[in-house]
């Protein structure tokens, strides 16, 4: 009888799965951070345009402007955002238009608060001040919760 050569061995069969098993353990949890990352770099776009609505909302609001009594206000996303350029959060939800607010203070700038259906952005964690500068608006000086 003459033996059929044909097919792999189910050695060489597990080797392969051994291999493809290393590779998904390594790429896997890379492919998760770099999206992760992603989304809250989205989410960072989205406080810059909160805060470039809520300067846009400064400069109409000229009594607060002009009384030097006034040293803060706070501008929710509902009022800033009437055309919905914040509308979706990168999680695939929606942001919670009367919670997310962006604060400025005279004395020290914007604070951006927005509220995310899986997450949320927050004041500085580098700095112990409730706000920051904008320019400072980056994925390291803000604290992201899940």
């Amino acid at each position: 009888m003459k033996m059929n050569d044909k097919g792999f061995t189910l050695v060489e069969l597990l080797a392969v799965l051994a291999i493809i098993a290393i590779i998904g353990m390594i790429a896997i949890p890379n492919v998760i951070s770099v999206m992760d990352n992603n989304k809250k770099d989205l989410m960072i776009q989205d406080a810059q345009k909160m805060i470039s609505l809520a300067k846009a909302e400064i400069v109409k609001d000229r009594e607060f402007r002009d009384d030097p009594s006034k040293t803060e206000k706070s501008y929710p996303l509902s009022v800033i955002d009437k055309k919905g350029v914040v509308e979706t959060d990168p999680d695939g939800g929606k942001y919670d238009r009367d919670k997310s607010y962006v604060k400025y203070i005279k004395s020290q700038g914007y604070c951006v608060y927005l509220l995310g259906s899986k997450r949320e952005i927050k004041k500085s964690k580098d700095s112990g001040a409730a706000c920051i500068d904008e320019e400072k608006l980056t994925s390291r000086s803000y604290v992201f919760d899940r």
